[in-house]
């Protein structure tokens, strides 16, 4: 597992930025997997960017959630990601 985490660890952030969607996502879940942490403030980049697929953005909410430094959900950053929610969901 070490190799793994060796072999992504410094191209994660490069990955999460510019590849294909489906790059994105399998990256996240390999992250996750592989327990690497250090992607945190790419993937509130990830979330935060409305330009972005749903499914994109939903990996990387659930990586966050999932990871043992996540912000606590009545932190700043979690309440703006819960507003923009539901303003989406509020949307005509």
């Amino acid at each position: 597992m070490k190799v793994a985490q060796d072999a992504l660890k410094p191209a994660l952030s490069e990955i999460l930025r510019t590849a294909p969607d489906a790059v994105r996502i399998a990256a996240i879940h390999a992250g996750e997997k592989l327990g690497l942490e250090d992607a945190g403030a790419t993937l509130m980049e990830l979330l935060y960017d409305t330009k972005l697929s749903s499914a994109l953005r939903a990996a990387s909410l659930q990586a966050i959630a999932a990871s043992r430094h996540a912000p606590s959900p009545t932190s700043p950053e979690m309440i703006s990601v819960g507003v923009l929610i539901v303003g989406k969901m509020s949307s005509p």
